[in-house]
């Protein structure tokens, strides 16, 4: 009874302190003000990892007091107890006895959480998604555009439509751009009646599960259950009523109703609670779809060397942001200390990748961007990585220099980086081609009438000695 009694209370006390840790943790980590979208995500993930810790702890703790062992510690007789205590003595020292090395604290770390860090995010995004910045439909837009109701156009040309069946399906398809999807989403209320089918409601299903993905990824504190419990009896209420908005012809109840139009109207009751959950949703990712659509037009608006301008430009404001932050003061723009932050947070200079971090360092050392190739027909101009060396002979830094060296920039001076190679392997090329040229005086062959074979240059000297 006493080993049970101190394992309850042992495993008691744990519990108490993980909780504790866990609420200090929390509290520590509130205290930080997240400033880039991914530190955002992590810093929510962090937290709702530490409360779930916490809620778990509290369970064990909760079903360790109601047990009933817990609630007969004491209640037996004190001199059993002491008994109890010197056995359990005598078998906790002839175990230490035996096994010396063993770990002191193994209790203590038992059900230890995992430190999160920046680089260990417990969900994934897409590089669309830029860590939940935006969202990634393309896949539902595509779905979308396939729907029947985009291959009904009324305007189509008869004719064009009669010449085959592809022209056909071209000439009906009405789809619209990814842009515009994004601004009609969860307009359902125009989508006539006939096209909500199954295909429809798979649509919707498909779309449905991106959003709550989307949401419990980049809202790990938000409640979700809880807010589609309340669409679920809001729209009870309102599908009951009949004043939802396109399904209004359906306020009759299901007593009245039999057969093929009861089953019709149970499918058209999943699709309209779809429809409502996914505005729900929608109206939470308001300013998400809202940010997406003035990226896309940033996009269309820039080329790649203005895109990757703007990702420099937000890493800088990140960094300074950050120095800030950690009290290290603000900075001058023009001082030489600008690239402190850079230095410290990328130590190894590494490149920077799409979402303006550095990219791993395995992938640095996998493309051999560490090593250098210095060219002297570009003025000394460094190129790292052999990609970047390669494909830099058919760039216009180097068409430029092999044109003012006056060579033409042929594959013969490809991996020729010094001028004076180029110079010596022209003038080699040069000399090759004026050997390889036609002589007649050395290979136009003539013959005499006894069937000898002399060149252009032999043939006329006999000829005029008069040998021939």
């Amino acid at each position: 009874f006493f080993s049970c009694s101190m394992s309850l209370l042992e495993a008691a006390r744990v519990c108490h302190a993980d909780i504790e840790r866990f609420q200090q943790e929390v509290m520590e980590e509130l205290e930080n003000d997240p400033v880039t979208q991914k530190q955002t995500v992590l810093h929510e993930h962090f937290i709702n990892k530490r409360l779930e810790g916490a809620q778990k702890r509290a369970k064990e703790l909760k079903e360790t007091y109601e047990s009933e062992d817990f609630k007969n510690i004491g209640s037996e007789n004190p001199s059993r107890v002491v008994s109890s205590f010197y056995s359990r003595l005598a078998e906790l020292r002839e175990y230490h006895r035996r096994f010396q090395q063993s770990s002191v604290m193994e209790t203590e770390q038992e059900g230890h959480l995992e430190v999160l860090t920046e680089d260990d995010l417990p969900v994934t995004f897409t590089a669309e998604e830029c860590y939940g910045k935006y969202v990634d439909l393309h896949d539902i837009y595509t779905e979308y555009n396939n729907l029947p109701f985009n291959f009904d156009n009324p305007s189509a040309d008869k004719d064009a439509i009669g010449v085959n069946a592809l022209a056909a399906v071209a000439a009906r398809h009405s789809g619209i751009d990814y842009p515009t999807f994004l601004q009609r989403l969860g307009q359902f209320h125009l989508i006539a009646r006939k096209y909500k089918n199954e295909d429809y409601r798979k649509f919707l299903q498909h779309l449905y599960d991106y959003l709550e993905g989307f949401c419990r990824r980049t809202q790990p504190l938000s409640s979700v259950d809880v807010a589609m419990k309340e669409t679920e009896m809001r729209f009870a209420e309102d599908w009951k009523n009949g004043t939802i908005l396109g399904w209004e012809d359906m306020k009759e109840t299901e007593e009245t109703l039999t057969g093929k139009k009861a089953r019709r109207r149970h499918f058209c009751g999943l699709v309209a609670l779809l429809e409502a959950k996914i505005q729900r949703y929608l109206e939470s990712l308001g300013d998400v779809i809202q940010s997406t659509l003035h990226n896309i037009e940033k996009k269309q608006t820039r080329n790649r060397e203005e895109i990757e301008a703007e990702l420099e430009r937000e890493e800088e404001a990140t960094r300074k942001a950050l120095a800030r932050k950690r009290g290290e003061g603000e900075e001058d723009a023009g001082s030489d200390d600008e690239d402190a932050p850079r230095i410290r947070d990328n130590p190894l200079d590494l490149p920077l990748g799409w979402d303006g971090k550095p990219i791993p360092y395995w992938l640095y050392k996998l493309h051999g961007l560490g090593i250098e190739y210095k060219c002297e027909i570009c003025s000394n101009f460094s190129y790292y990585g052999p990609r970047s060396f390669e494909r830099h002979f058919q760039e216009w830094r180097h068409a430029h220099g092999m044109k003012c060296l006056k060579i033409p920039n042929t594959r013969h001076f490809h991996h020729v980086t010094k001028i004076h190679d180029a110079m010596a392997l022209w003038d080699k090329i040069r000399y090759e081609s004026t050997q390889k040229g036609w002589k007649p005086e050395l290979e136009q062959e003539f013959e005499d009438h006894e069937g000898h074979v002399f060149n252009k240059k032999t043939y006329d000297d006999m000829k005029r000695q008069g040998l021939l």
